[in-house]
């Protein structure tokens, strides 16, 4: 439980840190305060879902992903007036509740594990081939619901947990190999036909993607062939994400040296979507070893505290919000680092949002429950990961 809460609260004070450092004074003071404001009350959140029973949990799954399907179906309905879903950028993502913005994808993640979970104990038939295509069109209607705000970047979390909770609930990794190899493979050619062939790779792109997306695999290929044309169109915010990140050099700037390099390099969406390079140039390489440490030694922890659980259905959850979270905070890194197109990933317990702070901090409350649970007593009969005979 150490493991867990004490990098996530250390994550938290970055983050109070990092968006403090950007933006005008007025600006970062008015994000900080709003920002500190949502902290304690992730913490209320996080005891709360921590002293849920498991049962409970189990039980009204089903009720929480309703609710949550119809917050996203609320977002994409026609009419819906400006003053309680207000587009932002192209994308209607955030439900205005006066107070703060609730953003629904968040809530999907965690509703999404839990009825993934619930899923998966309820019986072995996902141990066959032909018993994937439950877990499948859950993944698809949440990931879908999502992907069309448009938010690819939520979307393709839902990948890596999908994957682990299916080997933790005893999947046969040839059928996800069946599944995902072939589906791996596509952005792997998309990406290669685009280094070749440039012009024809965006032709072709344009059929299937809408053009923001485009945009985004254009910029990150020239970005990868060392193409500046793109600097300052569409690939303006990663050009500025390394160069505010390759300031930090290996110790870094401080808190004033980091505001000065951010402003002057004109990087974009730095309190939220770019606050990784903000970390990094006020605290360097070694800080960025550190930020990521905190995320690796929080998801041993929950790992360690999935290792425990004496029900399978709480084993899974704690499996499904670990790779949730560390997954999000890698794929943030690896965009920031021009590793990966940019996708609008925040980092998850340090990026600006109360809605996703608060969302996040119920997760790590939920994982804090699941390591209170007595574990000298067996609620129910243990979950033989290896039972039944071998499903083809």
């Amino acid at each position: 439980m150490t493991l867990v809460l004490v990098p996530a609260f250390l994550l938290s004070l970055l983050g109070l840190s990092a968006i403090a450092t950007v933006g005008d004074a007025g600006r970062s003071l008015a994000n900080w305060k709003q920002q500190a404001f949502f902290l304690p009350l992730g913490l209320i959140g996080a005891t709360i879902a921590a002293c849920v029973p498991l049962h409970l949990l189990r039980k009204h799954a089903g009720i929480l992903g309703l609710l949550v399907a119809g917050l996203l179906v609320l977002l994409l309905l026609p009419g819906v007036p400006e003053s309680l879903v207000r587009p932002r950028n192209g994308a209607r993502r955030w439900i205005s509740l006066v107070v703060f913005d609730l953003q629904p994808s968040e809530l999907a993640r965690v509703a999404w594990c839990l009825l993934m979970a619930r899923l998966l104990y309820t019986g072995d038939a996902h141990r066959r081939l032909s018993g994937l295509l439950r877990p499948v069109a859950l993944t698809a209607i949440a990931g879908g619901l999502i992907v069309v705000e448009p938010d690819l970047g939520t979307t393709l979390l839902f990948v890596p947990a999908f994957v682990t909770m299916l080997i933790a609930a005893g999947g046969r990794i040839r059928h996800l190999l069946m599944c995902f190899v072939p589906a791996a493979l596509i952005p792997v050619l998309v990406i290669g036909g685009m280094l070749l062939a440039p012009e024809t790779g965006e032709a072709r792109l344009s059929h299937v993607l809408k053009p923001h997306q485009v945009d985004r695999i254009v910029a990150y290929t020239a970005q990868l062939r060392g193409d500046p044309r793109y600097d300052d169109d569409i690939g303006y915010q990663a050009a500025k994400a390394l160069l505010a990140t390759a300031s930090g050099g290996v110790t870094g700037l401080g808190r004033e040296g980091a505001a000065r390099a951010v402003r002057l390099s004109g990087l974009p969406e730095a309190h939220n979507d770019m606050v990784f390079a903000v970390l990094v140039a006020q605290h360097g390489a070694l800080g960025a070893v550190v930020v990521l440490g905190l995320y690796g030694a929080l998801g041993i922890g929950g790992l360690l505290i999935a290792r425990s659980c004496t029900h399978p259905f709480g084993r899974l959850v704690a499996v499904g919000i670990t790779t949730m979270l560390v997954s999000q905070a890698l794929v943030h890194a690896s965009m920031t680092l021009g590793l990966l197109p940019i996708t609008g990933i925040t980092l998850p317990l340090v990026s600006y949002g109360g809605s996703s702070l608060v969302t996040t901090w119920g997760m790590i409350g939920v994982l804090v429950g699941l390591a209170m649970t007595p574990s000298g007593r067996k609620q129910e009969e243990r979950w033989d990961f290896a039972f039944g005979t071998n499903p083809s």
